[in-house]
């Protein structure tokens, strides 16, 4: 990818993560590159990777969209979370002696303090769930398996939008934060069996409370995206 192509995928890549494009609508990819600054090229292959990457639906001829998580899409990414961050957890458990390990428990333990930091300050929800991820993130990065990160990575950016729309209408911040503070503290001073059933049962309830939230948003949507007419720039 040359410089340019990898300023426009940024670029977009950005704007989806702070929901800078609306849902429900089709954007033209040669309004956003007259918006942009950019020529089509750059934009039509930013988008081209932003779809294979599953953050954006294509529509033939008329632009993109936002994707919008389905609840069978849902299921499946949470069902492979809990095998994933299961066996984390595990092994970070059963080698949380080891100097490696002993780091990212610390990193952890940041994570924590920091959302009680923003939970007492009733921090915007985006922030709150940004330390959320991250402290998901932390838990698989450390088993360095390139694996694991392109799921989660790949998961965590669809997942975003629609699990801060799930947290607002379900009011579970609070449990989402003292979650946390059981899986921490299992894996400090527990079994690698009750750390890993710890993160499980976490994931399973946050795995239902999205899967409510996709149902609603899909029984919201009022037309299905080749029937959208709303084709708009960036504002």
């Amino acid at each position: 990818m040359d410089n340019l192509n990898s300023t426009a995928y940024q670029i977009l890549y950005n704007m989806i993560f702070n929901e800078k494009l609306e849902r429900n609508v089709i954007y033209s990819e040669t309004k956003i590159a007259q918006t942009l600054g950019f020529s089509r090229t750059p934009i039509r292959d930013a988008v081209r990777m932003l779809s294979a990457e599953g953050l954006i639906d294509v529509i033939p001829n008329k632009g993109f969209s936002i994707h919008i998580l389905a609840p069978d899409e849902i299921l499946n990414i949470f069902q492979v979370r809990c095998a994933i961050e299961g066996y984390c957890s595990f092994v970070l458990t059963r080698n949380k002696k080891n100097k490696k390990e002993m780091q990212v428990i610390k990193q952890l333990e940041k994570c924590v303090k920091r959302q009680e930091e923003l939970f007492e300050n009733d921090s915007d929800l985006h922030d709150i769930v940004k330390v959320d991820q991250d402290f998901h993130m932390k838990l698989i990065c450390h088993m360095e398996n390139s694996n694991f990160d392109q799921f989660f990575k790949k998961h965590l950016y669809q997942l975003f939008t629609h699990s801060v729309a799930a947290v607002k209408n379900s009011n579970s911040e609070t449990s989402m934060l003292e979650a946390h503070k059981k899986i921490l503290d299992k894996i400090k001073n527990s079994t690698p069996y009750e750390a890993y059933g710890a993160i499980v049962n976490h994931l399973e309830a946050a795995k239902d409370i999205n899967y409510q939230e996709a149902l609603r948003m899909q029984e919201n949507r009022r037309f299905s995206l080749p029937d959208v007419k709303k084709i708009i720039s960036i504002k």
